[in-house]
């Protein structure tokens, strides 16, 4: 398995190719690309990915798209072989946006901590399957 840069995870109209990996985690449609998750309609609780009940009081929660932008929040660089990656690895626990929710994902480059951030999608490639994943990309300015 392997996977491609943002560019390459989309056509020449700047569509998404593939499907989602998994639809409760992204969202890969005509409307755009986003991560989802849920907020539970009885205390309020950010959950991602996204479920149909709150992980906190088991009441019912709505899905959402999170913020494409967010802040590195920690990160670690591997030497080791990751599906869809090659060494090195740049992997990021990001802040997105004001949500509160922090998600770790593969970056496109060497990143540290404060630095901004974009969701971004990566197409992931097996033998006899292809389809878009998340990673991130550090941006210039302020997420």
């Amino acid at each position: 398995m392997h996977a491609t840069s943002a560019a390459d995870a989309r056509s020449a109209t700047g569509h998404l190719d593939h499907p989602s990996f998994d639809p409760g985690v992204l969202r890969c449609d005509a409307g755009g690309f986003a991560l989802r998750a849920c907020a539970c309609n009885r205390c309020g609780t950010v959950s991602f990915p996204a479920r149909e009940h709150c992980a906190k009081c088991h009441a019912s929660a709505a899905a959402m798209d999170l913020p494409a932008l967010g802040t590195v929040v920690s990160h670690c660089t591997s030497t080791f072989p990751i599906a869809g990656a090659v060494p090195p690895v740049h992997i990021a626990q990001v802040r997105l946006g004001d949500s509160g929710v922090e998600v770790l994902g593969v970056c496109s480059g060497a990143i540290g901590i404060g630095d901004p951030v974009a969701v971004v999608p990566r197409a992931v490639h097996s033998d006899d399957d292809h389809a878009t994943a998340y990673g991130f990309e550090k941006v210039a300015g302020d997420a």
